[in-house]
Formats: structure tokens, sequence, C-alpha cells
């Protein structure tokens, strides 16, 4: 093998390597964003985004879909950073007035706790579904909690809905054997 191809397949090596490299750094961005430091994935997202930039000569909206999806995972990080301080607010509430619909005696003051938290959480929805997505574990949390409530409620029907949804974002982004699913 002469100089120059010798090099070549050097070259090679190392682009596969960085690659996956980068995979990985992308995947433990997943796992820090799972676990709710956004900080520590939009780090990890970017630091594979560095790879696939320098050392591996890979570049965003040229159709190679890893770069995409670590572009993306940014993206949304940004999104979910922004939306941290207000989630943080509607879970803080949403658990609040639990405690005070557990400690009350006066069914009617429970039922009206009730329907504020229902409307807490369906807020928390609604932000949690635009800034982290759809399928997000929090979202499947914030539903069953929802669900749990129409139960409560004696919305069955609803509980139901909410319940089955939850699992399935659940099992979606944990997986089958999580212990939360």
């Amino acid at each position: 093998m002469n100089e120059e191809a010798f090099e070549d397949q050097l070259e090679a090596n190392f682009q596969r390597a960085a690659s996956e490299m980068a995979d990985v750094m992308n995947n433990i961005g997943v796992v820090h964003e799972m676990n709710g430091d956004v900080q520590k994935a939009m780090n990890s997202f970017r630091e594979a985004l560095t790879v696939y930039r320098n050392s591996c000569h890979r570049f965003e909206n040229t159709g190679d879909s890893e770069v995409d999806r670590t572009v993306s995972n940014i993206m949304q990080m940004g999104i979910a950073m922004r939306s941290q301080q207000r989630r943080l607010e509607l879970h803080t509430k949403a658990r609040k007035l639990e405690k005070r619909i557990l400690s009350s005696d006066d069914s009617s003051t429970r039922l009206k706790l009730s329907m504020e938290r229902l409307n807490v959480l369906k807020c928390t929805l609604d932000v949690e579904s635009e800034s982290l997505g759809r399928n997000h574990p929090s979202v499947g949390f914030t539903l069953m909690a929802k669900g749990y409530l129409h139960l409560h409620l004696n919305h069955i029907d609803q509980a139901i809905k909410d319940c089955r949804d939850a699992i399935e974002i659940l099992k979606k982004g944990l997986g089958h054997i999580h212990p939360e699913v």
C-alpha cells in the first residue's frame, strides 16, 4: 500500500470513528434530556454537531439524517430551555393543588380545586407538547396525572383515554420494561 492510499485509509477510519463518537454524543444528549437536564443535553448535542462538522465534514440540510437529527435536537432543546421555568411552575402549582384537595374535608371545595388542577394540567400538557414534543415522556407523565384526576372526578371515559395515551407515550419514550411503564 502506497503512502497516499494509507493516508486515505487512515482518514476514512478516522471519519468513521468520529461519526460513531458523534452519534454517541447525540444519544447521551437524549439521555440527559430524558432525565430533565436540558443544559447537559444541549451541550452534548452541540458537541456532536461540532464533531460532525469539523471532524467528519458532514453538514445539515444535505440529506444526512444523523446530522439533521442533531440539529433538530438542538432546536428542540432551545425551545425546552425557554419553557423550562414555566413547566416547573405549572407542575408545582398542580402538586400544591393536589395537596389542598387531599387535605380538604369539604366536597365542594375538593371539586373546585380538582377542576382548577385539571385546568393547570391541561395548560401543562400544552406547554410540554409544544416545547418537548407530543411523544415526550414528560407529556406521558402529565397525561397520567390528568387521567388519574379524571378517574377521581368520575370521568371514566376520559380517564381511560388519558391513561392509554400516557402508556403509549411512555412505552415509546422509555421502553416496555421501564419501571414507570
